[in-house]
């Protein structure tokens, strides 16, 4: 049918094949497991190729990366096009005109002014949310208790999420496994922080360097479950790129050439790098998830809750010092038996050693001894003292 409507030069238009919600394929089963799916890329990618159709997947920004990718031929031709939530200006518009207009027809009862600054407050820009509230206002719900059960839906899933990682700590056997799901833990609840604060999308590296580091898989296994997401910031840079490069003297350089220092085209090209490093931003979820973060830290028996896993972390911590102080005491206990006894072999053969060496020679070593021997009581001193503070703190937590 495509072959033929390209023969007859489209008459109904350019096709479009539109496929949405594909994600939800991995929640049934593995992907590589997914043979039809990547039938279906081979389709989507000769109709492309002959220039038959338009093929646009709405789906996450994790799984067109990370799942879509692996079919090579779709790889190298595909674009990402991020959709932005819709101005919460326009949303008040569009529900007090249009949306209205329509409820007056059909059911009688338009929204209110106080109606419409609760929706968009709770769920912002997300279309997916608002039509949610529409249909289930046209079935007689008040808007209060439509609102209230998403963002009460959206608070379970946080709440449910952070039980899990305290069930699985507080179920591991091994103190190190334990320790690691406090972490990660005390990690999400600053990406909550951050997140539920921020008035712009974050720089996923500025997550990791200063939250994540080493732990930076555990973002996007909170992207796929759309606790957050991911912004992409390609297209909004290839733009300021290419005003950058008409300011350029020569703009015909390549600026994606960074082999000749000297040139004016590398300093383009590592700023070019650069931005690509950073050109993944990270937002909650959606505009309600946001307002769950908020209302989860804001909890009194949640924030009961992460005061404890903070209290346990830091008696952790403590203990592990402890432990180091005790194996520090343990050597420096070490260096100063080895000291004295050589101190003692130099003082009981003292005058065979001068008679051999001659004093000048004796007198400094057995000096250096004394001194020695002083430092590693020093040493030690100080670090008993830093033992009993971390012990006093132990035993106050």
């Amino acid at each position: 049918m495509l072959h033929d409507d390209k023969m007859n030069n489209f008459p109904d238009g350019y096709p479009l094949i539109c496929i949405n919600g594909i994600e939800a394929l991995a929640h049934h089963k593995p992907l590589n497991e997914l043979t039809n799916l990547f039938k279906f890329l081979d389709f989507c990618v000769y109709a492309a190729d002959n220039q038959l159709a338009h093929v646009f997947f709405i789906t996450t920004y994790h799984f067109a990366k990370f799942e879509l990718d692996k079919h090579d031929g779709w790889r190298h031709r595909r674009e990402f096009v991020d959709f932005p939530y819709i101005p919460e200006r326009n949303i008040k518009k569009f529900l007090s005109e249009k949306v209205n207009s329509y409820f007056q027809q059909v059911i009688d009862r338009p929204l209110s002014e106080i109606d419409i600054e609760h929706i968009v407050q709770c769920v912002g820009g997300s279309m997916t949310d608002v039509n949610a509230v529409i249909n289930n206002f046209l079935t007689g719900y008040s808007c209060y208790d439509i609102l209230d059960r998403m963002v009460a839906d959206s608070v379970n899933e946080l709440s449910e999420h952070m039980t899990k990682l305290l069930r699985a700590a507080n179920e591991a056997k091994e103190k190190d496994a334990e320790e690691q799901l406090l972490k990660k833990y005390k990690r999400f609840w600053q990406l909550m922080e951050v997140l539920s604060s921020a008035q712009a999308p974050v720089p996923r590296i500025d997550l990791i360097n200063q939250i994540f580091h080493q732990s930076a898989a555990e973002l996007d296994e909170y992207e796929m479950s759309q606790l957050i997401s991911y912004f992409h910031r390609k297209f909004a840079f290839r733009n300021r790129f290419r005003e950058r490069l008409d300011k350029e003297e020569d703009p015909h350089d390549d600026a994606f050439t960074v082999s000749n220092p000297n040139s004016a085209a590398p300093k383009i090209g590592l700023e070019l790098l650069k931005n690509r490093v950073e050109d993944v931003s990270v937002l909650p979820g959606s505009p309600r998830m946001k307002m769950a973060f908020k209302l989860v830290m804001s909890d009194p028996k949640i924030l009961e809750q992460n005061k404890l896993v903070n209290a346990n972390l830091k008696k952790k911590k403590l203990k592990s010092q402890a432990n180091e102080f005790h194996d520090t005491l343990h050597e420096l206990q070490g260096r100063k038996k080895d000291i004295i006894l050589e101190l003692d072999r130099y003082l009981s053969h003292l005058k065979v050693c001068e008679t051999i060496f001659g004093r000048e020679e004796v007198n400094p070593v057995i000096n250096e001894l004394w001194l020695s021997r002083k430092s590693v009581e020093d040493q030690m001193d100080s670090t008993k003292i830093e033992l009993e503070h971390v012990e006093k703190e132990i035993s106050a937590h």
